[in-house]
């Protein structure tokens, strides 16, 4: 089948007017990307009975999905399965391992039976997945996450801009939540006597981390609060271009949309010190423990002592995070699994 023929139809992890975050804004970015390379996908309607497409693409490893993908099966459809997985080491392969046995990922396997395809972000995941669950490794696609072309073009500009009025500052941006560690970054850069830029709304339930958050940042005159800018405009654009340096401490994460964003735009990146800040896509980024505000007060006192008149040199890898080649990579997937 040719591609220009193939329709593909979309299931989210969860209603978006409930929670949204990076791994949402990945799906819309991705079907946007597809959609520019001449392909019919679309949200899939749950209340019409119109079953005129090929492949069913849900969105996250979930129990949710495994009528949705029981029935597509059932009818015909291939199904594709974009997945947010753990990283390998010895307690997450032991703990899934056991689950699979006794426990709720025994639901998971159940849902990868009717799964034709994967997509992770990146090459340890694939491995985890097929390591773990035993999932085949020719069936599971490395697609990175989508940095929009305007981070690439690091000769824009906008004069307008004003609403930081910070200078040398570092820049997080992301959900404030005690996943993302700000209250460490904004303790430590406290003590340390550097400007902060904190880009983010709070995440539902995380109120009262929100508050301890927001009484740190009213405590100095150099922090400073946006309540969230539009993902891929001019405002967010700048807020990254004026940075020093960009710092994401997080506990957890898969790939952050954000530190690809900064590190397309050849800003020094402070990660946590964890599986995620591992990957070829973060190559020098300087690691840090996120429990720690004295390391991480340390650590940004180093990064910001480098010469940042010089920027540093783009990751090559950090190419394959154009939309461009990112709706090529899943179309190549889709049509994969349709032939098999």
């Amino acid at each position: 089948m040719e591609f220009n023929e193939m329709r593909v139809r979309v299931v989210p992890l969860q209603p978006h007017g409930l929670t949204f975050g990076g791994f949402e804004l990945q799906m819309l970015n991705a079907m946007n990307a597809v959609a520019k390379q001449g392909l019919d996908i679309k949200p899939l309607d749950f209340w019409r009975q119109d079953d005129n497409y090929e492949v069913l693409h849900l969105w996250g490893l979930s129990c949710q999905h495994i009528n949705s993908a029981y029935w597509a099966k059932k009818t015909g459809k291939k199904v594709f399965l974009s997945a947010l997985t753990r990283y390998p080491n010895f307690y997450n392969n032991w703990r899934i391992k056991l689950s699979a046995k006794i426990g709720s990922e025994k639901v998971n396997l159940q849902l990868l039976e009717n799964i034709d395809g994967i997509s992770v972000v990146n090459i340890e995941q694939k491995l985890f997945l097929s390591n773990v669950y035993g999932y085949p490794l020719n069936k599971i696609f490395v697609i990175p996450n989508i940095v929009d072309d305007i981070f690439y073009n690091c000769d824009v500009n906008n004069s307008e801009h004003n609403q930081v009025h910070l200078k040398d500052y570092i820049i997080t941006t992301g959900n404030i939540c005690n996943r993302k560690n700000q209250l460490n970054l904004t303790q430590a850069c406290i003590n340390a006597n550097i400007p902060l830029l904190i880009v983010g709304k709070g995440l539902p339930g995380e109120e009262a981390y929100l508050n301890k958050v927001k009484k740190l940042v009213e405590s100095s005159s150099n922090i400073v609060w946006i309540n969230g800018l539009e993902p891929a405009s001019n405002d967010l654009y700048m807020a990254y271009k004026k940075a020093i340096a960009f710092a994401l401490p997080s506990k957890d994460e898969t790939q952050p949309i954000s530190a690809l964003e900064a590190a397309v735009m050849h800003k020094p990146l402070l990660l946590g010190n964890g599986e995620y800040a591992r990957q070829k896509l973060f190559s020098g980024a300087t690691l840090v423990d996120c429990d720690s505000v004295k390391k991480i007060q340390n650590s940004l006192l180093y990064l910001i002592r480098k010469d940042t008149s010089q920027k540093f040199t783009q990751n090559e890898y950090l190419n394959e995070c154009r939309g461009s080649f990112v709706g090529k990579s899943y179309i190549n997937a889709y049509s994969e699994i349709l032939e098999l």
